[in-house]
């Protein structure tokens, strides 16, 4: 079945940016409304529901490890349900870019907050083709969103050149 979600990696990591992992919204069905943010009613259809897919990136956000952040979105869907649910599916990730940059005092913002994009990947379901697409996040809130631009992407193993600290402090206490 179609399905969205969020694609966690790391932004500007020299000239690169790197989706790490893609994490599907969670199945849930609400008694008053139907079906759920990232549930789709037909093939041709695929549901974008702005407002919990930006709690979701939130909540997504804060259980990651430092460095790690939500870097956009995805779909996997036939091409049309894509084509129809694309505008909304690029707003909702402009929008989790507006609230990443919120967070915080510009100063204690990661390089990741500052940043002036986000990444919006299509997995077609009829094609097996992967589009993956850049948009820039208006500078203010007035500004229209422009539409998302393609960009050239590889896979590649990237887990191998992260690098991993681990501290263990040594705490000794006398009453």
């Amino acid at each position: 079945p179609a399905q969205i979600g969020l694609l966690v990696g790391k932004l500007e990591v020299g000239t690169r940016d790197f989706v790490l992992a893609l994490v599907p919204f969670p199945d849930w069905k609400d008694d008053e409304e139907g079906a759920g943010g990232g549930a789709a009613k037909a093939d041709t259809a695929l549901e974008v529901d702005e407002d919990w897919i930006v709690e979701h990136a939130t909540q997504v956000s804060r259980m990651l490890p430092g460095g790690v952040d939500v870097v956009g979105t995805y779909a996997f869907a036939s091409d049309a349900a894509f084509k129809t649910a694309s505008a909304a599916l690029t707003s909702a990730t402009v929008e989790i870019a507006r609230v990443a940059n919120a967070v915080g005092v510009p100063a204690t913002r990661s390089h990741h907050q500052r940043a002036n994009h986000r990444l919006v990947l299509h997995l077609s379901s009829t094609t097996r083709k992967r589009v993956l697409r850049r948009c820039v996040v208006p500078t203010s809130r007035s500004a229209p969103i422009e539409p998302a631009t393609p960009v050239e992407h590889a896979t590649g193993r990237v887990a191998s050149q992260m690098v991993r600290i681990a501290a263990r402090p040594e705490i000794h206490l006398r009453l």
